[in-house]
């Protein structure tokens, strides 16, 4: 008998702890769990995990398991347990109490992958017989975790497209109720885990084997197993001769599924990146930038998504989201065609599926067009790390508001349940009709405040085809607000009126200024979409000014009678003024080398915006002032460098915190929304030191950042660490100028740099955490060998080192202290860092953070001169050949400061 929980254990769920969720997942172990078929998949994602956290590849966490430890000289602060094991006693695993002693010592923490895997080989010892006590210990365990907040991702193994073993199989189906309701996020895996030997040989088996061997009578065919098990495939594959190398055919299909693994892996971390997201409040600032102004989602109608693949490199580049409309696909089709492909079975006729297999496919479906998006991507803002994962507004759209899905009582339900599908496969953007069933609504809203935080709930009416007034249609805009829980309104009007065109952007308006009454001032002040469909709704769609769906120029058909490609709107955003050409500059005296201006025009080509950036060179800011640019129409804002950030302060009307504080402006604003221009200086700088600073730590518990100079840049840099929970030490050649650093932001100077002083600051202050160096690039710093043997010695981890400096691109401080062991961030990182910070206050939107970083790294790889190059000038195998080598000297033991 297997082991089958009833509704009553179920029942047992902590929902009290779910409420903590969110506090408590920053600091809890990521939890993998389900069921691996023959590509062992969770044991593979749970060092994909790793390698994301550590930093380092899997052929370098492969050898450091092959070291002593204190040998490599690499911490790497996070591993994976397995809580199973066999010993001379026999079979072991961990009960509850033992994970919460770990958790309480210390001993775990949210760098580290606990790995529960229902088909592990220890499960199928001495026949099995072990397998009904550990399957039930594996599940009191995953309950456990759940209700302790540990982040749990269900990685759902299609069983036979995985070649599952018979009895995992068996579990597989058994348990998955279980799996599914001790887990917070999902994603599916079918066949991306397979071998390369396995995929040839099933492939083989499927084509007929008659096409086999071609060129060989009857008389020469090879006698071959016939059934479809995994353990028969390599004695296929040697008997088919599959040779990768002799066929061109069998070598794409290699290489596509390494891609199609590469994919599955960066799935699961885009994932958790999201899921350990801060919980994003309604009327937070930053929901304007996801929701951004001249900002557009793409409407994909695909009964599958993937006969999109040949219009993806068209309008992905075009859009800056997708929107996947579940009720659009047809889910048996999905599953024929995915059998033709993977089993050889042609089943066109069946539409009569188990829910388990249309919820799997549904779920990869969604995982499927992120992935086949990602080459294409270059408007996708930054997930940490991750550059390439375009943003997905998961809809459910019912029949009688423009949509397919059944909108009875049981339609609803499983609306609501495909709703829940959406939050666990970890979408950007849920779009909840506000007509349906409040409880169900809030109950679904109420899982997603405390689960699935760092996803925006867009509320969403149609009227089809019927007519409303203004005060319908202003309650309409009021509904979808979901009693103040949506992050974002979307409201699509129905009208045979040409003068009609503008009621949606007319009502949204009024409904904003009510909602603001009702809720305050940020919480109600949230982004709306309003739009009219048809021909004569057309202008609606160019007045509607954030996230705006389209359709696309190379599509087949449109998803809405009136739709308009992203490039149609803002043609006519343009010439009407509603998006009118700005122009930006760059405020410095010498400098003509500013990588800024490149940086910038790219980004706004990608996002389709009119503007330009240019360069403003004066040896005084009164010079600038006299030009007339600061009171243009056309004057969108500004960069400033050296030696203006202080100069430039008494010529603006207001200075934000963060710029008081340090004393200088580096970001120019301009406010023409009220009767008279205000402009506002920023500063951007401490955020670039911030954010990759942030990303390389692996706790914010305090401790010290050590900030070597006492400049301009020393002082963002001090204001940085104070919002990284750190003391800052400092030590400049001048005492008396970091002394005024520790008088305006708090901390110590050091008169030396010496095994003494730092002793003592460790002892008092606790661990070196970052090191920022704002010295020049030709003073060629570095630390002495006793930094590292001793004061370095009894740290947890080896700090963060930051270098100001974008050229040289690898300086002696970086080099020295990478080869030590610590992770490092180069000033190129924090120069496109500011520089998106720039972007995104001057046009409210997500910046393509991609572009300006290549733009920035072009600009500062170091070029390699070919003997055989008469111009001199740097070619794109030149870039590549830097890159290579780079990664050669480390980069790969430093992937997050190359994000």
């Amino acid at each position: 008998m297997g082991v089958r929980r009833t509704s009553a254990r179920k029942g047992e769920k902590n929902t009290n702890l779910c409420m903590s969720f969110q506090q408590e997942k920053a600091t809890r172990p990521t939890v993998l769990v389900g069921v691996s078929g023959a590509g062992k998949e969770l044991s593979r994602l749970a060092n994909s995990v790793i390698e994301m956290t550590s930093g380092l590849t899997s052929a370098e966490l492969s050898l450091l398991q092959t070291q002593p430890d204190g040998d490599n000289g690499v911490d790497i602060g996070c591993g994976v347990l397995e809580p199973v094991g066999k010993d001379e006693m026999g079979l072991w695993t961990y009960d509850t109490e033992i994970f919460d002693e770990l958790l309480e010592e210390g001993k775990i923490g949210e760098s580290d992958v606990i790995l529960l895997d229902f088909g592990n080989d220890y499960f199928d010892l001495e026949e099995g017989k072990f397998s009904e006590s550990f399957e039930e210990k594996y599940l009191d365990l995953l309950e456990h975790l759940y209700n302790i907040n540990c982040p749990v991702v269900f990685v759902n193994v299609h069983p036979e497209a995985s070649f599952m073993s018979p009895r995992s199989a068996a579990t597989a189906k058994r348990i998955e109720e279980d799996l599914i309701e001790f887990s917070h996020y999902e994603i599916a895996v079918y066949d991306e885990g397979l071998s390369s030997p396995t995929i040839l040989a099933r492939d083989a088996l499927n084509s007929g084997i008659d096409n086999i061997k071609s060129g060989e009578d009857s008389s020469n065919k090879k006698t071959l197993p016939t059934n479809r098990n995994v353990d028969s495939f390599d004695d296929i594959t040697n008997a088919l001769e599959l040779n990768p190398e002799d066929s061109p055919e069998n070598a794409a299909k290699i290489d596509q599924q390494i891609k199609n693994w590469n994919d599955v892996e960066w799935d699961l971390k885009r994932l958790l990146k999201l899921a350990r997201r801060p919980a994003r409040a309604v009327g937070d600032a930053m929901n304007k930038l996801d929701f951004g102004v001249d900002a557009f989602f793409l409407s994909l109608t695909f009964p599958d998504v993937r006969l999109s693949k040949e219009y993806l490199p068209n309008f992905t580049p075009d859009n800056d989201a997708m929107e996947f409309r579940a009720d659009l696909i047809n889910i048996a089709e999905v599953i024929n065609r995915e059998k033709v492909s993977a089993e050889g079975v042609i089943d066109v006729n069946s539409a009569e599926y188990s829910d388990s297999e249309k919820r799997f496919h549904m779920l990869r479906q969604a995982g499927l067009i992120r992935r086949m998006c990602r080459p294409y991507a270059t408007r996708a803002p930054a997930l940490e790390t991750i550059l390439d994962a375009i943003p997905l507004v998961y809809t459910v759209r019912t029949a009688h508001q423009a949509g397919t899905w059944s909108d009875d009582k049981e339609g609803i339900e499983k609306m609501f349940e495909l709703l829940m599908l959406g939050l666990r496969s970890g979408v950007e953007v849920l779009d909840v009709e506000s007509a349906w069933d409040k409880d169900l609504t809030k109950e679904l809203l109420d899982e997603a405040e405390e689960i699935y935080g760092s996803t925006m709930i867009l509320g969403s009416h149609h009227v089809v085809p019927d007519e409303v007034d203004d005060q319908e249609a202003i309650q309409l805009f009021k509904n979808c607000a979901l009693d103040g829980r949506a992050h974002g309104l979307k409201v699509v009007l129905s009208t045979s009126k040409p003068e009609n065109a503008s009621q949606a952007e007319r009502c949204r308006k009024i409904a904003i200024a009510q909602l603001k009454e009702e809720y305050g001032a940020q919480k109600g002040d949230i982004p709306a979409i309003g739009l009219v469909l048809g021909e004569t709704g057309q202008e609606s769609r160019v007045l509607n000014r954030h996230y705006t769906p389209v359709t696309h120029e190379s599509l087949p058909f449109v998803a809405a009678p009136g739709q308009l490609s992203s490039n149609e709107i803002m043609k006519r955003r343009v010439a009407e003024g509603i998006t009118p050409k700005k122009e930006y500059t760059i405020l410095g005296h010498n400098i003509a080398y500013s990588v800024s201006p490149e940086m910038h025009n790219s980004a706004f080509a990608t996002c389709g915006l009119p503007h330009e950036y240019g360069r403003s060179d004066h040896e005084t800011v009164g010079e600038f002032v006299e030009t007339g640019i600061l009171s243009r129409p056309s004057f969108g804002g500004a960069s400033v460098t050296i030696p203006h950030k202080q100069n430039i302060m008494p010529h603006l009307q207001k200075i934000t915190d963060s710029a008081k504080e340090i004393g200088a402006v580096n970001t120019i604003l301009v406010d023409d929304s009220g009767d008279e221009r205000v402009l506002t200086g920023d500063n951007t700088d401490w955020i670039g030191i911030y954010e990759p600073v942030k990303r390389c730590l692996r706790s914010d518990e305090g401790g010290v950042a050590l900030i070597l100079g006492a400049g301009g840049t020393a002082r963002a840099a001090a204001y940085a660490a104070k919002k990284l929970n750190l003391i800052p030490i400092y030590y400049n050649r001048t005492p008396a100028k970091a002394q005024e650093l520790a008088d305006s932001f708090g901390g110590e100077v050091l008169s030396e740099i010496s095994e003494e002083a730092l002793e003592s600051v460790v002892q008092e202050h606790g661990e070196i955490r970052a090191v920022i160096s704002t010295l020049p690039a030709a003073a060629e710093f570095e630390f002495d060998e006793w930094f590292f043997t001793k004061t370095l010695k009894e740290s947890s981890s080896k700090p963060v080192v930051l270098d100001v400096n974008y050229k040289p691109y690898n300086t002696p401080l970086l080099i020295q202290c990478q080869a030590k062991g610590c992770r490092i961030v180069r000033g190129s990182e924090m120069l496109w860092e500011q520089g998106v910070q720039q972007f995104e206050r001057w046009v409210e939107r997500r910046a393509p953070y991609k572009v300006m970083k290549d733009v920035v790294l072009k600009n500062c790889f170091p070029k390699i001169e070919e003997e055989d190059d008469d111009d001199g000038s740097e070619s794109d195998d030149d870039v590549v050949a830097v890159l290579k080598q780079d990664k050669v000297v480390g980069e790969a033991a430093n992937a997050t400061q190359t994000a």
